[in-house]
């Protein structure tokens, strides 16, 4: 039976400085539940009230089956500790998988996809989820960019966090100084930049998307910097982070 004391430490995951010292964070609702049994992803427990017991048997019999440690809790405390208002009769506590820069470059056979100051949580989110969708499977979020094992960037994921490996906090001057020890080719989209659909994008590459209104942080376009853009035929003064990221992601 769940403690008093576990429900106050799943409760504060809702803090980043919490999720940092225990490497755990939480997944709110059935779709996140559900991806994470599916991408066998590591669980310290899923809470679910009696009515999600109702509502979701057949994923709470597909948890069990995988050995999913599972427990029925009321209402109060599920909203205690979720980090929505209203939220779905289910949510899960999950332990991060940790992996360092070189490993994760080591694992890639592709291209890796980086954060550049991306700080909007539904931003994050959905360039997660599209990267999934392309078979992207590696992403380094630079120092300054938003949590991404936030409970928003979980959600707006849709589970596709769990198939990522991701490695956060890393600042400018060490991407690019592993990039050039690695032999990473250094990807940006700038005003001006080549044309991506006459670019083939290098084997490694580390393609980076960066926040819409500061642009690409001034470190990261060296000159051995590859430079690209997405022609526009209106009006608009840029595109959205996450659509230009989907456009990429496509393209290459």
């Amino acid at each position: 039976m769940i403690t008093q004391a576990e429900i106050k430490d799943f409760a504060l995951l809702k803090q980043k400085k919490y999720r940092e010292q225990t490497g755990m964070f939480l997944g709110e609702g059935y779709k996140i539940v559900e991806e994470a049994v599916i991408s066998n992803y590591p669980t310290q427990a899923v809470l679910y009230t009696e009515k999600g017991g109702e509502l979701y048997k057949s994923l709470i019999a597909k948890l069990k089956k995988a050995d999913v440690p599972t427990e029925v809790v009321s209402h109060k405390v599920l909203e205690k500790i979720a980090d929505t208002q209203t939220p779905q009769e289910i949510l899960g506590v999950y332990k991060r998988v940790k992996k360092n820069v070189d490993e994760l470059l080591a694992q890639n056979s592709g291209a890796v996809i980086g954060f550049d100051m991306i700080t909007d949580p539904g931003n994050a989110g959905t360039i997660l989820r599209t990267a999934d969708w392309f078979n992207y499977s590696s992403l380094i979020s630079l120092a300054g960019s938003v949590d991404l094992f936030s409970p928003k960037v979980v959600r707006s994921s849709m589970g596709s966090l769990f198939r990522l490996s991701v490695v956060e906090g890393i600042t400018v001057k060490e991407i690019v100084r592993i990039a050039a020890q690695k032999n990473f080719t250094l990807v940006c989209s700038v005003l001006g930049g080549e044309d991506y659909r006459k670019v083939k994008l290098p084997k490694n590459s580390l393609l980076f998307f960066s926040n819409e209104s500061r642009g690409v942080s001034p470190e990261l376009l060296t000159p051995q910097t590859l430079q690209i853009a997405i022609p526009g035929k209106g009006r608009a003064e840029s595109l959205n982070v996450s659509s230009a990221a989907a456009i990429l992601l496509a393209g290459f």
